[in-house]
C-alpha cells in the first residue's frame, strides 16, 4: 500500500483517501496498538505532501507530561527525551486548548516554541539535528468525546510550500482514526484486565472455599485445635499460632526454624504488654487481619480475633518473614471463622463437663456422699481413695469490670485459672463456681501416693490470678485434708470458716489455711454463738457500753494494744495518738474492768473476748 501511495500520477485527494482506507485496514486487522500508531504516523507523512516528518505525542497521567509515542523523519531517540508540559510549545498548547493548528511562518514557529524549557529544546534539536529549522508545522488533537490523549505533530523542513487548511483537515481525520485505536487497543486492555482479575478472583475464591469447606469438615468431624492449626499452617506456607481470650496458647504449627531469632514458637505469641495493647484493641474491635509490632524480632505477624458474635474467643497469628498476599489474608479471615466454630464447640463441650462436674462436687461437699454419689463419681473417673481438700477462691472486692459482662469475664478467668493451675500441679481436682466464690475439690495425693502441700498449691494459683485476671485480687482458703470422702463436707466448712476469718481481718490476696488458725478454730467451730458472746461481755462488757454510751474507742485501744504485743510507744503510733493519751485510756480500761491489765488471768480473758468480738462480729 505505501508503494501504491508513493506511485507518479495519483491526485492529493487519492492518496488521501487510499491513506485512510489504509489506516482503517490497520484498525481492522490489528489490536496492538503500537502497530496501528506506527502505520498512523507512516501514513501522515506519505499522505501529507508537504511533511517532512510527523510525531505522536500522548499524555502521560503520571507523570503529567506528553511524551512521543511514535515518530517518523526525526532521531526517534532524542525526540523520545522531550517532555513536554500540557501547556508547553505548539504540541503542548494545541494539547490544552484541543484545537488543532497551523504554524505557518518560522517567526510563528518561534513563537509557538518560546514555552519551551531549556533541556526539551536542546533534546528537540538533536532530533532535527539531520534536517533544517521547520518552515511550517501543524498540530492536530487525537481526542475522542470523552478524552483528549494526545496530539499529532506534523513538520515540514523542505516543501516549496507551507501546510494548508486541507492538510490540516486531512491530518485532523488521521488522528480522529489515531483516537479510535487508542480508544480500541485501551477498552480491549481494560477488557483483559477485568478478565484476568475475575478470573485471578475466581481462582482465589475456589482456594478460599477449599479452605472453608475442609476446616469446617474438619471441625464438624471433631479435629482439635491442633489439628485445624497444622492445616492452616500447611495452606498458607507458614507458621500458626492459636491463643485464647486471656492469651492462653492453645495450638501451634508450622516449621519454627525459619523465625529469624532463637527461642520456642511460644516466644511469638501475643502478650498483654503496653506495646501490644494498641493492637489487641483494635483486633477485638475491627475483626479483620492486622500487622503486630514485630518488637524486637524479625518475623513480620498477622493477628486477626476469632470471634463468635460479638465475643472475641480467642486470637489467630500467622508467622512470615514477609507479608502475606491477598488470598492468603482472605485464608486467615475464613479460618479464622472455623476456630470460632471450634471453639463454641469446645466451650459447650466444656460447659457440659463443668455442669456436670459442679454438681457431682456439691454432691461430695454438701453431705456425706452416698453410694449412688461414689458410683457417679467413678464413672467420671473420680479415685475417692486419693486424700483430699476443699480450697476456696473469693475477691477481696467486686470486679473493676463494668457491668454483668464484665463480671462474668472475670469469672471465667478465675475459673480458667484455677483449671489450669490444678490440672498442673493436681491433677484429679474438681473445680465448679457458686455465686460467690470458686470451689474446687483439690486432690493432694496422687495415683501413686505422692502429695502436695495444699498451702502451694494455694500460692500457685495466686501467681496464675495476677498474670491472667490484674485487675481483682482474691484470697484463697483452705479446709482441711480429708482421708475419707464422709470428711469433704468439714473441710467445705472449714473453708468458708477461714475464708470468713480473713474477711474479718481485711486482708488481701492471702491463702489461708484452716488449720494454722490456732485458738481461732475453738472459736469458729463452736455451734453456740449465744455463749460465746456472753463469754465475751463478761470480761468486757463495760468496756463495750462504755463505748456504745460516750462513742470513745477503748475497745479500739486494746485490740491494738494486744496485736503491738503491749508495747505503749508502738501502739500510740498505730492509733495516731500521744502516750500521754494511750496511758489515759488503759488507765480509763483498768477502772471499768476492776482491775490491773497485768493480771495474768484478767488479760487472758480480755484476749479470749477480743478474739471473740473480732470473729463473731460484734
Amino acid at each position: 500500500m505505501t508503494r501504491l501511495l508513493n506511485l507518479p500520477g495519483l491526485h492529493r485527494d487519492e492518496v488521501s483517501v487510499m491513506a485512510l482506507i489504509e489506516i482503517c485496514r490497520q484498525l481492522t486487522r490489528s489490536l496492538d496498538v503500537n502497530h496501528v500508531i506506527g502505520a498512523i504516523i507512516e501514513q501522515t507523512v506519505t499522505a501529507i505532501s508537504a511533511a517532512d516528518a510527523a510525531a505522536l505525542f500522548l499524555y502521560d497521567q503520571e507523570t503529567e507530561r506528553l511524551l512521543m509515542r511514535a515518530a517518523s523523519g526525526f532521531d526517534a531517540d532524542a525526540l523520545g527525551k522531550v517532555r513536554l508540559r500540557p501547556w508547553e510549545s505548539m504540541t503542548g498548547t494545541v494539547f490544552s486548548s484541543q484545537r488543532s493548528a497551523i504554524f505557518a511562518t518560522a517567526e510563528k514557529i518561534d513563537e509557538g516554541m518560546g514555552s519551551m524549557s531549556e533541556e526539551n529544546r536542546s533534546w528537540y534539536s538533536l532530533a532535527i539535528s539531520h534536517l533544517q529549522h521547520p518552515r511550517s508545522v501543524m498540530a492536530a488533537p487525537v481526542k475522542t468525546v470523552e478524552r483528549c490523549w494526545g496530539v499529532i505533530v506534523v513538520d515540514n523542513f523542505s516543501a516549496p510550500r507551507n501546510f494548508s487548511s486541507r492538510d490540516l483537515n486531512l491530518l485532523e481525520a488521521l488522528a480522529s482514526q489515531a483516537a479510535v485505536a487508542l480508544e480500541n487497543a485501551d477498552l480491549y486492555e481494560r477488557e483483559k484486565s477485568h478478565a484476568q482479575r475475575l478470573a485471578e478472583l475466581n481462582r482465589q475464591l475456589l482456594q478460599v472455599t477449599d479452605v472453608h469447606d475442609h476446616m469446617t469438615r474438619a471441625v464438624l468431624e471433631g479435629r482439635d485445635l491442633e489439628a485445624l492449626a497444622g492445616w492452616l499452617a500447611e495452606a498458607l506456607g507458614c507458621s500458626v499460632l492459636v491463643q485464647d481470650q486471656f492469651l492462653n496458647l492453645l495450638a501451634i504449627a508450622g516449621d519454627f526454624s525459619q523465625t529469624g531469632r532463637p527461642g520456642r514458637a511460644a516466644d511469638y505469641q501475643l502478650a498483654d504488654t503496653a506495646d501490644l495493647r494498641p493492637t489487641l484493641e483494635r483486633m477485638r474491635t475491627e475483626k479483620r487481619p492486622l500487622d503486630i509490632p514485630r518488637g524486637g524480632g524479625s518475623m513480620h505477624r498477622i493477628g486477626m480475633a476469632i470471634a463468635g458474635g460479638q465475643e472475641v474467643l480467642g486470637f489467630l497469628v500467622v508467622l512470615e518473614a514477609g507479608s502475606l498476599e491477598q488470598v492468603q489474608l482472605m485464608t486467615v479471615e475464613t479460618a479464622a471463622m472455623a476456630f470460632a466454630l471450634a471453639l463454641l464447640r469446645e466451650r459447650a463441650v466444656t460447659e457440659t463437663e463443668q455442669r456436670l462436674t459442679g454438681e457431682l462436687l456439691w454432691s461430695l461437699i454438701s453431705a456425706d456422699p452416698d453410694e449412688a454419689v461414689r458410683h457417679r463419681a467413678a464413672q467420671m473417673g473420680v479415685d475417692l481413695k486419693r486424700r483430699y481438700a476443699v480450697m476456696l477462691v473469693a475477691a477481696d472486692q467486686p470486679s473493676g469490670e463494668s457491668g454483668r459482662e464484665g463480671s462474668e469475664l472475670v469469672r471465667r478467668r478465675l475459673r480458667g485459672a484455677a483449671e489450669r493451675t490444678l490440672a498442673q500441679h493436681a491433677p484429679g481436682s474438681l473445680v465448679t463456681m457458686d455465686s460467690d466464690n470458686l470451689v474446687s475439690l483439690v486432690a493432694i495425693t496422687d495415683g501413686r501416693g505422692n502429695s502436695t502441700a495444699p498451702t502451694r498449691l494455694g500460692q500457685a494459683l495466686q501467681a496464675m490470678l495476677a498474670r491472667d485476671v490484674p485487675e481483682s485480687t482474691f484470697s484463697i482458703a483452705i479446709g482441711r485434708v480429708s482421708e475419707d470422702p464422709s470428711q469433704f463436707r468439714g473441710s467445705y466448712q472449714e473453708a468458708l470458716r477461714a475464708l470468713r476469718y480473713n474477711r474479718l481481718n481485711g486482708e488481701r490476696s492471702q491463702v489461708i489455711a484452716y488449720e494454722a488458725l490456732g485458738t481461732a478454730r475453738l472459736i469458729l467451730e463452736s455451734g453456740d454463738r449465744g455463749q460465746l458472746m456472753h463469754v465475751a461481755r463478761e470480761a468486757l462488757g463495760p468496756v463495750l457500753d462504755y463505748d456504745r454510751k460516750h462513742s470513745t474507742e477503748l475497745v479500739k485501744t486494746l485490740f491494738a494494744f494486744l496485736r503491738e504485743g503491749q508495747r505503749p510507744a508502738a501502739t500510740a503510733k498505730r492509733l495516731y495518738i500521744h502516750v500521754n493519751t494511750l496511758n489515759y485510756r488503759l488507765q480509763r480500761i483498768e477502772e471499768l474492768l476492776g482491775g490491773p491489765l497485768s493480771d495474768w488471768d484478767r488479760w487472758l480473758d480480755v484476749q479470749l473476748a477480743l478474739k471473740i468480738v473480732e470473729l463473731l462480729g460484734q
